[in-house]
């Protein structure tokens, strides 16, 4: 798109209650994902943001997350 990044930081932070893990509690063990994009760049506000859109679209960890994905576990003997 003609622009420069020049700088990219992105911090992911979760809070967690333990309590269910220990039997204190029921309620979910991960509350809340936050993610942090730190950019230097050229590009202007408006394609940060339809940056950031498409990133919430199509990123698989956003979407992961966004969504109730099923999770399949299996145990195998060696």
């Amino acid at each position: 798109e003609g622009v420069t990044l020049d700088e990219v930081r992105a911090t992911a932070e979760n809070s967690v209650d333990s309590a269910k893990v220990f039997g204190l509690g029921t309620g979910p063990l991960v509350e809340r994902v936050s993610v942090k994009v730190t950019v230097r760049t050229n590009a202007d506000d408006a394609s940060l943001s339809r940056w950031e859109q498409a990133a919430r679209e199509k990123c698989p960890f956003a979407f992961t997350v966004a969504n109730a994905v099923p999770l399949e576990t299996r145990v195998t003997r060696a």
